[in-house]
């Protein structure tokens, strides 16, 4: 028994050690590449922003909404759904009750 645990041993040891230290290694390079990835890439959208110096009103174009009926430019906005909470839902029908319906039902 005692010359199989030492055959077993210098097995592990000759043979399966430094395999698992090239594995260990090679998992430690990969680490440190997506790592280095991450911060070149971070590091280029900061100087690309401050280099560019654009500011969200440079890319899109606001226009403000129309005074007169919103029924007729009512194909010019998006459709909203709203979601009814599940989880605290008595509480929010209790907060629901004291919402102003006249305010919401004028923009539709």
């Amino acid at each position: 028994m005692g010359t199989l645990m030492t055959t077993s041993s210098a097995i592990r040891i000759k043979y399966v050690s430094p395999v698992l230290q090239v594995l260990i290694g090679f998992s430690a390079f990969l680490s440190a590449l997506v790592a280095a990835d991450r911060l070149f890439h971070f590091y280029i959208a900061i100087f690309w922003q401050r280099l560019s110096r654009k500011r969200p009103e440079d890319y899109f174009k606001f226009k403000s909404l129309p005074s007169s009926n919103l029924k007729d430019h009512a194909a010019e906005f998006p459709m909203v759904v709203a979601q009814i909470p599940m989880f605290n839902e008595k509480a929010v029908c209790e907060q629901v009750r004291y919402l102003r319906w006249s305010h919401f039902s004028s923009a539709q």
